[in-house]
């Protein structure tokens, strides 16, 4: 009884060292998460922590609502609270403790014109083109949606497919609509992409940059803006949600994600080895923050130079408590918004006649890193040989977040697809494949 009692007792140790370790992981995700839903989308509290907190961990946390300072707080079991604190035009900041920075900035109206069609207007076509089967469209909503029964917990909340620049599929869950902006994840990435391609065309960064951080004093000095977007800087890093870890303490422990990611050391030789790195995303928003006189500028240029270029009036990144941009992670848009960021690629990064990228960024965007075995690019993924979605034309490339976010871009059959929602395992090769059968490209 004496063994067992202590062995008992060393397990409980063990439990609550590997939760307490964690929990301002769980307390700094929910907080800042369930902040920006309950401020900015006007979500309750029960409705966050009941649908989108569906780890079994994060059920643990309690949330509390601060209406008249716009926080919430996030603390599980009472212990080690996060919070986080809602900004207008940057969504919602984790915060360390107080409110140090009192960064704020004030986003521009962005208005679509009443006369243009969409993308670049409000007017949507009245009915869809003659060679698309609405049908088998609806077939599509089925699967997608876990109306077919043979289906289950496919949890998307929102899907909108776009082909020659009209949309042909529309589609929300109940609380969710095509204005609604919902977290991008990973998505975020590409948009980083983006945001370096615009300020190359303004000659203010380049590729072949290097000694890009002061500190960078050893082999480091040898990265450069390509090896960045191309993820093979070769900097040690460990991107891993369950623990902490190079990840999750930038992302929930820290001021400045910046620092965190480019503090650590050289694992390869720069150029030569491919790994997803959440932290490569966050050391190119650093940069991106070096290449401007000062952080208004800097905050405000997403809005300048791309949000409302885009007429996306329902998009925006969220900061650290140091103003940098989250790029790895924490961009919002709405499903027609997320759309037109995959139009301006799948037009080769112009605009209504104007060039918003460099002529070959979405070429460079897409070309196959070599120790990626065909799956990314430079801040894009790939579909080179078939590797992620076999039944899609090879030339489909895709900007991935976590819990199946995806916007889908497929230049052979003029297309791009959204789908929003809270499901890694959602089955995408079926999804294209399925609408791609949808219309007759004869």
């Amino acid at each position: 009884m004496k063994y067992l009692f202590y062995t008992i007792l060393v397990l409980l140790l063990f439990a609550f060292y590997y939760l307490f370790v964690r929990i301002p992981i769980i307390a700094g995700y929910t907080a800042k998460c369930a902040c920006t839903q309950y401020f900015h989308n006007e979500r309750n509290l029960e409705s966050i922590a009941k649908e989108d907190f569906n780890l079994s961990a994060l059920q643990l946390a309690s949330l509390n609502a601060d209406d008249a300072n716009k926080t919430i707080t996030s603390s599980v079991l009472g212990l080690r609270s996060r919070t986080a604190v809602y900004k207008d035009g940057l969504g919602c900041q984790l915060l360390q403790g107080e409110d140090n920075y009192k960064i704020k900035i004030v986003p521009p109206t962005i208005q679509l014109s009443d006369t243009l069609n969409w993308p670049y207007g409000n007017v949507q076509p009245d009915r869809i083109p003659d060679n698309v089967d609405t049908h088998k469209l609806t077939k599509v909503v089925e699967f997608a949606f876990d109306e077919n029964k043979e289906m289950t917990q496919q949890k998307t909340r929102s899907l909108l497919v776009v082909y020659k620049d009209s949309i042909i599929l529309d589609v929300n869950h109940s609380g969710f609509d095509s204005d609604t902006p919902q977290l991008g994840w990973s998505m975020t990435k590409s948009w980083m992409n983006t945001l370096v391609g615009m300020r190359i065309l303004d000659q203010k960064m380049s590729l072949s940059d290097t000694l890009l951080f002061d500190h960078w004093t050893d082999d480091r000095s040898k990265i450069s803006m390509d090896h960045l977007l191309t993820m093979t800087t070769g900097i040690d890093w460990e991107e891993e949600y369950a623990t902490v870890a190079d990840a999750t303490e930038m992302l929930y422990m820290s001021e400045d994600i910046v620092s965190v990611a480019s503090d650590n050391p050289l694992k390869y030789s720069p150029g030569n080895h491919w790994y997803y790195s959440s932290g490569t995303s966050n050391m190119i928003s650093g940069l991106l923050r070096h290449s401007f006189n000062d952080i208004d500028q800097y905050l405000q240029y997403p809005y300048e130079a791309f949000f409302s270029k885009l007429g996306m009036n329902n998009s925006f990144m969220e900061i650290d408590e140091a103003g940098n941009y989250i790029g790895s992670s924490y961009g919002y848009a709405s499903t027609r918004d997320w759309a037109k960021f995959g139009l301006l690629y799948l037009h080769d990064g112009i605009w209504k006649g104007e060039r918003l990228l460099p002529e070959g960024w979405v070429q460079y965007s897409t070309t196959e890193v070599p120790s990626s075995k065909g799956k990314y690019g430079a801040h894009f993924w790939l579909n080179k040989r078939g590797v992620a979605f076999p039944d899609a034309p090879y030339d489909t490339y895709s900007a991935n977040g976590y819990n199946g976010q995806k916007t889908i871009i497929i230049p052979s059959k003029d297309l791009v697809i959204v789908r929003l929602g809270l499901n890694s395992e959602f089955d995408f090769n079926r999804l294209i494949k399925e609408i791609i059968d949808a219309i007759d490209f004869q």
